[in-house]
């Protein structure tokens, strides 16, 4: 097949011929081009929806990260609140274990020197619970309360003192004068 340029050889009908070839050619050539641009086109819209995807997904995750850290930070807030307050009762129990050991002392140093009654023995002021002293002070000691306390007088005179602690035990003890012997009402 000859061109155009090939010389004066050429006739019509083969220009004719290779100007419809050369024409076929670009037609067939554009029509390549528009579908590979159409092609594109639809290979580009998912990708561009991907990428928006990704991007909505990628800040959804920078937000969730935020709220994690808020949520995070407000839990070792409430955290540290309840820390303190577990603190502040904590010292206010121990303060009032120190209140109940030392009125649990003072009811025994009070009672250790009972006031004189007319027709008593003038050794009852000076009455020494020698027997209660170890359990009175293990009484302060493990944080057992006083509830109440009596003196129980025997039929010989003898004298029995009582306290009631608030876990609904007791402790007694006989009452003894400061030599040491057994108390006597009689």
């Amino acid at each position: 097949m000859s061109s155009y340029a090939d010389g004066p050889e050429s006739t019509d009908s083969e220009f004719d011929d290779e100007f419809g070839t050369a024409e076929k050619k670009i037609d067939e050539l554009e029509a390549k081009l528009g579908r590979q641009m159409l092609e594109n086109r639809e290979l580009r819209v998912p990708l561009e929806v991907q990428q928006n995807c990704s991007n909505r997904l990628q800040e959804q995750l920078r937000v969730q990260q935020r709220q994690h850290e808020n949520a995070k930070t407000r839990y070792e807030e409430v955290l540290a609140r309840y820390d303190r307050r577990v603190d502040a009762q904590e010292a206010s129990i121990v303060k009032k274990d120190d209140e109940v050991e030392r009125l649990v002392l003072d009811l025994y140093k009070a009672r250790r020197n009972l006031p004189i009654k007319r027709g008593y023995n003038e050794q009852l002021h000076n009455v020494v619970l020698h027997d209660m002293e170890e359990e009175v002070m293990m009484a302060s000691l493990s944080r057992r309360s006083v509830t109440s306390s009596y003196i129980d007088v025997q039929g010989d005179g003898r004298a029995t003192l009582t306290l009631l602690l608030c876990d609904d035990t007791h402790i007694s003890g006989v009452m003894r004068t400061s030599d040491g012997r057994p108390y006597s009402f009689i």
